[in-house]
């Protein structure tokens, strides 16, 4: 088995900035806050294409969002509000196929899963794995 790559980026997790149609005119939802983390992202993906090369199979990714809070009451537990975790995962999976971690066209991906938290510190971690179908080749 090969060993998982891990990418980590602290602070707070930001979606993937998505064009918004307002009385028939496109209007852009990027911010600067918004490329930075993306820039972040992207960075950290590259160093560790550099680091510890891809996976070349199909692959399952992983994505946990950490968002703080001060109230300790919620650490641990499920954050349900925005962002949505898939906007999320799409920049975290634009930025690591522009780094070379993922095949263009994330069509390697054949499992994203992710997991919103609140913690005491913000940040976000994805986990890549080669791909492990069931065993009995059946839809559980």
């Amino acid at each position: 088995m090969t060993d998982p790559i891990v990418v980590y980026v602290a602070g707070t997790p930001r979606p993937q900035p998505r064009p918004r149609f307002v009385n028939g005119r496109v209007v852009s939802t990027g911010s600067k806050i918004a490329k930075m983390y993306r820039a972040q992202v992207r960075g950290e993906c590259a160093l560790v294409t550099f680091c510890q090369g891809v996976h070349h199979g199909p692959v399952d990714l992983n994505l946990e969002l950490f968002f703080r809070t001060a109230d300790l009451k919620k650490v641990g537990t499920p954050h349900t509000s925005r962002p949505d975790g898939d906007n999320v995962l799409k920049l975290w999976q634009d930025c690591a196929e522009q780094a070379g971690l993922l095949p263009k066209g994330d069509a390697k991906v054949a499992k994203a899963t992710v997991t919103k938290w609140w913690s005491a510190k913000a940040g976000a971690q994805m986990t890549i794995r080669p791909f492990e179908p069931h065993d009995d080749g059946e839809i559980a």
